[in-house]
């Protein structure tokens, strides 16, 4: 008689099923730390390509929508839009993106004369503590906040370190990660160049300072002493109450500088 041999086994251990448990459990927290990596990589980019659009309309907007005499000499300074009244008035009704009000965009000027071409540039920011700008936003949120520069010094690894003065009205706190410096004025031409903040770097009894990193077509391995800046940075904690400070993320995504001829 043949005899049939099973090649059945007999169920997992408890130590087995445990050991695959562990790996499964590992495997998932492994999985789970690259969807907010992956979630704020997408933000990102989407923020950076709803930029460039903007600031490619924003450009379009000044030009049709202004005329050489809406640009006073400025005598090498670069001027936010919003510091002259018949500049400000033609443009703002459409610096809130209208297809997506969390985005926005914020002119800036200079011009030495009053007559040929103007350099203009433009931050575009994005709403981070609140749901979408509104207009209420353009006398707060969206005007620039001035900052007085104490110093501007480059490293030997390629970055700056701005030391940036603790003034009366608390405008500094603005800064944070992430913000873009917009100089006013400065030593030599380093008005209207752009730098980028990277990261708080110390503090003292009149100043903080933040690393500045270079980027394309921001300025870098440049120093400068005594300057001023504008900048947007940090969402007013209570936009009904400006008196209780700066709170959240940057809203800053990026700046673009070009020249137009004025009609």
């Amino acid at each position: 008689m043949l005899c049939r041999r099973s090649h059945l086994r007999s169920a997992f251990s408890f130590a087995e099923v445990m050991f695959a448990v562990v790996i499964l459990g590992v495997g998932f927290i492994l999985l789970s730390a690259i969807f907010p990596v992956a979630a704020e990589q997408s933000r990102a980019t989407n923020d950076e390509a709803v930029a460039a659009r903007l600031a490619d309309a924003a450009v379009k907007t000044i030009q049709y929508s202004t005329t050489n005499d809406d640009y006073p000499d400025t005598q090498g300074v670069m001027c936010p839009f919003s510091d002259t009244a018949g500049l400000w008035s033609k443009v703002s009704g459409n610096v809130i993106n209208a297809a997506d009000a969390r985005y926005a965009w914020i002119p800036f000027y200079e011009r030495t004369g009053t007559q040929g071409t103007v350099r203009i540039s433009v931050l575009v920011v994005r709403r981070q503590l609140f749901d979408v700008y509104t207009p209420n936003d353009l006398s707060g949120d969206l005007q620039p906040r001035g900052i007085s520069i104490v110093s501007i010094t480059p490293q030997g690894d390629g970055t700056s370190i701005a030391r940036i003065a603790r003034d009366w009205l608390g405008m500094y706190q603005t800064v944070t990660d992430g913000s873009f410096l917009i100089m006013r004025s400065g030593d030599g031409d380093i008005a209207g160049r752009s730098f980028h903040v990277s990261q708080f770097s110390s503090a003292d009894a009149d100043s903080v300072s933040f690393t500045l990193v270079p980027g394309d077509g921001f300025a870098y391995d440049e120093s400068c002493g005594s300057a001023s800046a504008a900048v947007i940075g940090r969402d007013f904690a209570d936009p009904a109450n400006s008196a209780a400070g700066y709170a959240g993320p940057s809203q800053d995504i990026a700046v673009y500088t070009t020249i137009i001829s004025p009609n």
